[in-house]
């Protein structure tokens, strides 16, 4: 085999090493996808999890909080049980540090003569303070993680400002972080408190975020988890380092499905411009390889040959994709954390992509070149029962034209219809990605191979048309279009799924915009809305604001009324949902099922809620339904009065409930944002609003920036997928590159004779170009109506099972349009090549002859 690959595959590489680079970027391609969109997501997740895993420590489970958090005196009767240790509260929250640019840092607020300095090795080991009894002494003091101190030049004595849940707060440094973990979990940017200083700057009162619980070496945990939450009595849930992970991942829960699914269309895409590449040369050296065959080289020798030299360079472009994967993920990983900022309490993430990534896109990558090259071997030297198997079916062929197409089509067609109508409500991560991908992925193939009946209908109208008009280029290359049905099966598929996926995301992307934006202008009837500045899409992150700020705005001469709101993240059913208290105001709330006149005072009395539709949807929930929520003094049944579309919070759904009630049952009178509505003919933003928002460092956006901020944050999701545009012109370019490149090379005899009769270069190449424009186009059309049809199934089906929502279906026409066209042109400049070639190699043939 070294011999093979020395005198065979060295100098074919030498001789064109166009077509390996072709190869190369082919499955770059699709492992740069995997690498950048897997990688951002779950780096994210993964710092997430690290965070809290150094937050705890060694703590072995953690109690979670409900809405306003845990009370700090449950520690008590925790630490009181057998086999616990110890226990300590916990604040873990992010805050904003006002200056020239706002700063989110991760605040951990511990106690820190308490068990959680005494069990906690990260903080005695990475926590440096000058003055100890000036720190725990003074409720101003701070600890700085040292890599920030030093990006901002801070020492110490220093003064830093922080928001405050009653406005800006200074703090000052009284020490300093060394430790690596530290400083890994909370990506250099966070803080540390003495907990009662934390619990006063956030307004907590005796509540904490979490509370951290040790256990003894001996104890079982099961045992000790059973009996704590029998103690806790519904007022909290307990909760390991890997559940809080899953919860984080649960809420992001979408975005992750999307991207899962963007990788695959990569994967996918690099097997059909693998297979081209790979199709291409083993054709080009088919005389060779039959040679070897008859001089005694075994089927399996050459076969391991082959498979070799695709191995190297499915790692080669393994490796270019890596790091072209990286590189993108650096460059993406800000803009998805921005995303997942309104969900996730962590400011900051550094890449990093786990192994589990790279090892999925390393098994797609050899998957890809091995299976390319299996193919593509067996249509060269196929078995004597292949041949007679391949004879066969096309005799059975001529008993009714493209049957096997028809049937293919067919088959996929109906597999769809069955899949969308046994469509259940949701699944698991996993099981609805697989989902999801193999409905689509049957789609697409379905489109596919009807490419060959398409191409050769418009190569016989073509044909009948070029034939009354004098010109041998038109005639030529509508006469070629069809002549090699396999081939064209493989070019176009992978332009129509490259295409359709495309459009798929922006039919997606202008369906959420489009639906939202609608939802917006028919909710959001106040004229602006309050919140910490910078914070107007954060929902479960979002700061807190005193209630005070509340009544300051209610005052104000121009404020004709002012609702304020409360999110804070709660438990129900075992997932994360967001727990939204709003106040009564004349202002109507809109439902779905029921008028808001018919609910009103139940709803106000606190004797039921309203649920988002994704929710219902979901956990099948109907209106006069009960459902049961934990709060701090253990759980309360709430009636279902109606339910409301919300298209700010995906994954997790939405509870709402009268702040009147949530204040008495959660202990809780903060808020988080205000919606505005100003008196006729006054404005709203007066020199009075003016004040309170510089006082508490707070922005108020009229609902038209609103509107504007979210369709942003809309687009902002999916910027990362947009690079499939360019996957669907390099693909128009490669696919049709090496469809023609093969057809040359069967074809050199023919172009020699007809060179031979007088048909010139230029015609010959202007021959080629029209095929590759006319195989560009038959795939582009089917591209686009398979993308239509990609679309209504992932808005339908897709976007329902994911996030629960239901949107209006919009199909875009510009992006089609420009899409078709660009593939087109690609797909014309690509049979350049090919036509230069042509032109060469039948010259060199004349001159053989």
């Amino acid at each position: 085999m070294n011999w093979l690959l020395r005198y065979l595959s060295v100098p074919d590489l030498r001789r064109a090493p166009g077509r390996y680079a072709l190869s190369v970027v082919g499955i770059a391609i699709g492992v740069a996808t995997i690498v950048a969109t897997l990688g951002v997501a779950d780096s994210v997740v993964h710092s997430f999890e690290r965070s809290m895993a150094t937050a705890m420590g060694s703590a072995t489970l953690r109690v979670g909080s409900h809405g306003a958090g845990v009370d700090l005196e449950i520690a008590d009767e925790l630490r009181a049980q057998d086999g616990v240790r110890g226990a300590a509260g916990i604040i873990h929250r992010s805050v904003v540090v006002t200056g020239d640019e706002d700063v989110r840092l991760t605040l951990i607020g511990v106690d820190m003569v308490g068990d959680a300095a005494k069990f906690s090795q990260a903080l005695r080991e990475s926590v440096s303070i000058a003055d100890e009894v000036e720190f725990l002494g003074a409720p101003d003091s701070v600890v700085v993680s040292g890599s920030w101190a030093a990006d901002e030049m801070l020492a110490l004595a220093d003064t830093l400002t922080v928001m405050a849940v009653d406005g800006p707060r200074e703090l000052v440094v009284r020490g300093v972080t060394r430790g690596a973990a530290l400083e890994a979990a909370f990506g250099g940017r966070f803080l540390l408190m003495d907990l009662p200083a934390a619990q006063l700057l956030l307004g907590n009162g005796s509540a904490v975020d979490y509370i951290d619980v040790w256990l003894d070496e001996d104890a079982a945990v099961d045992v000790v988890r059973t009996r704590l939450a029998t103690v806790l009595e519904g007022r909290a849930t307990i909760l390991d380092s890997g559940e809080l992970a899953r919860r984080a991942a649960s809420l992001i829960f979408a975005v992750r499905v999307f991207l899962m699914m963007a990788g695959f269309v990569a994967v996918v895409v690099g097997f059909f411009i693998l297979y081209n590449t790979v199709s291409t040369v083993l054709r080009q050296r088919r005389d060779s390889i039959q040679l070897l065959h008859a001089l005694g080289t075994s089927r399996r020798s050459i076969l391991s040959w082959l498979l070799v030299e695709s191995v190297l360079i499915a790692t080669l472009g393994f490796a270019v994709g890596v790091a072209l994967g990286r590189a993108f993920a650096s460059i993406s990983i800000e803009g998805f954390i921005a995303t997942s900022g309104a969900f996730l309490d962590q400011p900051t993430a550094r890449l990093d992509v786990q192994w589990v990534t790279f090892f999925i896109a390393a098994v797609s990558a050899l998957s890809v070149a091995a299976l390319a090259t299996i193919i593509g071997w067996k249509r060269i030297l196929p078995t004597p029962e292949q041949q007679v198997r391949a004879a066969m079916a096309s005799a059975d062929a001529q008993g009714g034209p493209n049957r096997w197409v028809y049937r293919s089509a067919i088959g996929c067609f109906a597999a769809v219809a069955a899949l969308v109508v046994l469509a259940p409500r949701t699944l698991p991560y996993y099981p609805l990605v697989f989902y999801l991908l193999t409905t689509l992925g049957i789609v697409l193939f379905g489109f596919g191979v009807l490419s060959p009946v398409i191409a050769e209908w418009v190569g016989r109208r073509g044909f009948e048309w070029a034939v009354r008009r004098p010109g041998f280029p038109a005639v030529h290359a509508f006469a070629n279009v069809g002549r090699d049905p396999g081939g064209l099966v493989i070019a176009a598929s992978a332009i129509v799924m490259a295409i359709a996926s495309t459009l798929a995301v922006f039919s997606l992307t202008t369906s959420l915009e489009r639906t939202a934006l609608a939802w917006i202008d028919q909710h959001f009837t106040s004229d602006a809305i309050v919140t910490v500045k910078g914070q107007f899409l954060q929902t479960f992150t979002a700061t807190s604001i005193s209630p005070d700020v509340l009544a300051q705005i209610r005052d104000l001469d121009d404020v004709r009324i002012a609702q304020g709101i409360r999110n804070v993240e709660i438990e129900y059913e075992g997932e994360p949902v967001l727990l939204r208290a709003i106040d009564m105001v004349p202002a109507a709330m809109e439902l779905n099922e029921v008028e808001w006149s018919s609910t009103e005072d139940a709803f106000g009395r606190g004797r039921g809620v309203f649920v988002s539709e994704n929710l219902a949807h979901w956990r099948d929930i109907s209106v006069g339904s009960t459902i049961s929520l934990d709060a701090p003094a253990g759980a309360r049944e709430f009636t279902v009065l109606g339910t409301f579309a919300d298209y700010l919070n995906s994954a997790p759904g939405v509870i709402v409930i009268a702040r009147d009630t949530y204040t008495r049952v959660w202990g809780d009178s903060r808020i988080n944002r205000v919606r505005v509505w100003g008196r006729p003919g006054a404005v709203a933003l007066g020199d009075g609003m003016s004040e309170v928002v510089e006082r508490y460092h707070l922005e108020v956006t009229p609902v038209s920036v609103a509107r504007a901020s979210f369709a942003e944050f809309i687009r902002g999701a999916f910027s990362s997928v947009y690079a499939m545009v360019g996957i669907a012109l390099i693909v128009s370019f490669a696919g049709v590159l090496n469809f023609l490149l093969i057809a040359v090379a069967d074809r050199i005899d023919e172009i020699s004779v007809l060179r031979a009769n007088g048909v010139s270069a230029y015609q010959i190449m202007l021959s080629t170009m029209g095929e590759a424009g006319i195989v560009g186009a038959v795939a582009a059309v089917l591209g686009t109506v398979a993308g239509f049809a990609a679309s209504v199934i992932i808005i339908t089906v897709g976007v329902p099972m994911v996030t629960g929502w239901f949107f209006d279906f919009h199909f875009p026409l510009l992006p089609p349009l420009q899409v078709f066209v660009g593939a087109m042109v690609f797909a014309f400049a690509a049979g350049l090549i090919p036509g230069v070639q042509a032109v060469r190699l039948s010259a060199a043939s004349r001159r053989a002859g």
